[in-house]
C-alpha cells in the first residue's frame, strides 16, 4: 500500500515539474498541459499506433475524452487506480489496510504508546 501511495505522489510531482519546467524554458504563463498533447510531443509512435489499429468511433468515444484531459488528471487517476488494486489485494489476503497507510499507522503508534507503564516506570521513546 505504501508503494501505491509514493507511486502517485511521484507521478504527480513528475507531471507539475514537467509542466513547471515547460513553461520556464518557453517563456509562457504556467498551465496544465493535455495528456494527449504529451503523448503527441513525446511519444508520437503510440498516437501512430492507436490511429492505425483502432476504429474512429472507439478513438473519438474514449481515447477522445482521456487525451483531452489534464494530464495532472490522468495521473491522478492512474494513482488512484493503482491504490484501489493495492487495498483489494490487502483485503483479499486478510492483512490490514489502517496499518500500510503511513501516517494512519505514525498516529495510531504514537496514540497506543502515550501513557503506558512497564513495571511502575514509564516507557520513553527514542529520538532516532
Amino acid at each position: 500500500m505504501k508503494q501505491a501511495i509514493y507511486f502517485t505522489l511521484l507521478l504527480v510531482t513528475l507531471v507539475l515539474l514537467h509542466d513547471t519546467v515547460y513553461a520556464e524554458r518557453n517563456h509562457v504563463p504556467f498551465s496544465l498541459t493535455d495528456f494527449g498533447w504529451m503523448i503527441q510531443q513525446y511519444v508520437p509512435y503510440v498516437e501512430t499506433f492507436l490511429i492505425d489499429n483502432l476504429s474512429q468511433e472507439f478513438r473519438s468515444r474514449y481515447l477522445g475524452q482521456i487525451f483531452n484531459t489534464k494530464a495532472l488528471f490522468v495521473a491522478f487517476g492512474i494513482g488512484g487506480l493503482f491504490i484501489l488494486l493495492m487495498v483489494v489485494r490487502n483485503i483479499r489476503a486478510g492483512k490490514s489496510i489502517v496499518r500500510e497507510i503511513p501516517i494512519i499507522s505514525w498516529f495510531s503508534r504514537e496514540k497506543s504508546s502515550k501513557n503506558s507503564r512497564t513495571k511502575g516506570r514509564f516507557k520513553y521513546k527514542s529520538k532516532d
